[in-house]
Order: C-alpha cells, then structure tokens, then sequence
C-alpha cells in the first residue's frame, strides 16, 4: 500500500510539473504578445500625436487662406464698383471724343485686368481652402481611427496582465501543491524505513526512487 501511495504521489507530481512546464510556457507567450502590443500602442500614441500637430498646422494654413480670400473678395469688390464708376463716366464722354475719354477707357481696360487677376488669384485660394478642409476632414477621421485602436490595445493590454496574474497565481499554487506532495512523498518513505528497521529489511523506497 505504501508502494502504491509513493507510486501514485510520483505519478502526481510529474503531472503537476508538466502542467508547470505549460504555464510557464503560456506566461513567457502572454508576456511577449504583452510587450508587442505595448509597442504597437506606444507606435499609436506617437503616430497620433504627430496627426494632431499636423492637423493643426492645417487649421493654421485654412484660417490664413480664408483671411487671404476675404482681402481678396473685398479687393475685388473695390475694383468693381472703380470699374463701374469709369464705365459711367466713359459712357458720357463717349460721343465727345476727347483726349479724357481715352485715358478713362485705358485706365478701365487696365482695371478690368486686375479685377480678372484678382478674381483668378480668389479662385486659387478658394480651391485650396477646399483641399484644405478635405485633408483636415481626413487627418480628423484617422484620428479618431487612431484613438479607438490605442483604446482597443489598451483594453487588451489590461486583459493580457490579468490573465499573466491569474496564471502566476495558479503556478504559484502548483508550485505548493507539488512540494507538499514531495514532503508527503518523503514521509511516507521514512515512514516505511523506519517500519523495516522494526520488522526487518523489507524493500526500501528510498532506493527505488
């Protein structure tokens, strides 16, 4: 009976020391996918940051062309209701065909000019502030992208440190159990030698382990 009992505590431990091999195995795995999510939310964190100072230096741009478009808009206006005001005086002095009339109709042509550079110069901005806004939309959304991943990592992070803890915990209590078992393993063999010192030389276990 003391044979089987030592038999049966042996075949135990081995069991218990291959269940510690595999937690120690599951542990090292979780502790390197913990440290590759750590940089991959790190590599997150930075990406992000650089977007934000990015999608602020758009902000920036798209203000300073809205002003640009503003001055613009009103240098246009200006040189419209200029254009008009010769146009009116050209319309009076048409018939009289004087040296006046030419110089009025000279200095519209070159205001007309102008207001058509201007009017391009207006559209440029107008199409940048377009692009502007666009790529401001899109730095936003990757942004938000960016923030909802790092969050997910994160989460995944504090569930992967839980379950490490959880596993230390159940090695820890492995570890306990397969000492006490070799205590109790150890007792049984003095136990047996100390009954074959009484009642003679029976097998030792001692010797077959």
């Amino acid at each position: 009976d003391m044979l089987r009992a030592v038999d049966l505590m042996r075949e135990e431990i081995e069991n218990i020391e291959a269940n510690e091999k595999n937690l120690i195995t599951k542990l090292k795995d979780l502790d390197q996918e913990n440290q590759d999510l750590m940089a991959q939310s790190g590599s997150l964190h930075d990406e992000r940051g650089f977007f934000k100072d990015k999608s602020r230096d758009l902000e920036v741009q798209l203000k300073s062309a809205v002003a640009v478009e503003r001055l613009l808009t009103q240098e246009a206006g200006i040189l419209e209701a200029n254009i008009r005001e010769l146009e009116l005086k050209i319309n009076n002095l048409k018939d009289a065909g004087s040296t006046e009339y030419q110089e009025l109709l000279t200095e519209t042509r070159q205001l007309e000019d102008e207001y058509s550079d201007v009017l391009a110069r207006e559209q440029v901005i107008i199409s940048r502030m377009n692009l502007l806004e666009k790529e401001n939309i899109r730095l936003e959304q990757d942004i938000v992208r960016m923030t909802d991943r790092e969050s997910d990592l994160n989460n995944a992070i504090i569930s992967l440190k839980e379950s490490m803890v959880i596993m230390e915990r159940e090695l820890g209590a492995s570890m306990r159990m397969r000492e006490r078992l070799k205590d109790s393993m150890i007792d049984v063999i003095d136990q047996n030698e100390r009954l074959g010192t009484n009642e003679g030389t029976p097998p030792s276990l001692s010797n077959r382990y």
